[in-house]
């Protein structure tokens, strides 16, 4: 249990963290700016880790399969 916890306090930082930048540069136009900026980059940077994720997923999937059938046929001597 203490180490969920640890776990999850590690997990959270960051967004804790980030909540805190938030409020503290949106308090004026130039900080605003920054943190339009921030949000598009974290957009894009969300976006192409799930395009990467899909794509390599299946090419992952595609490879385990061919090798696991060639583990099937070396064993059934084929």
């Amino acid at each position: 249990m203490r180490m969920t916890m640890m776990k999850l306090r590690a997990i959270t930082a960051p967004a804790r963290y980030l909540r805190r930048q938030y409020h503290s540069l949106s308090t004026d136009d130039r900080g605003a700016e920054i943190v339009e900026w921030v949000v598009v980059v974290m957009l894009l940077i969300v976006v192409g880790v799930l395009i990467y994720n899909s794509i390599l997923m299946s090419q992952l999937a595609t490879a385990i399969n061919a090798v696991g059938q060639r583990l099937v046929e070396a064993a059934s001597g084929s």
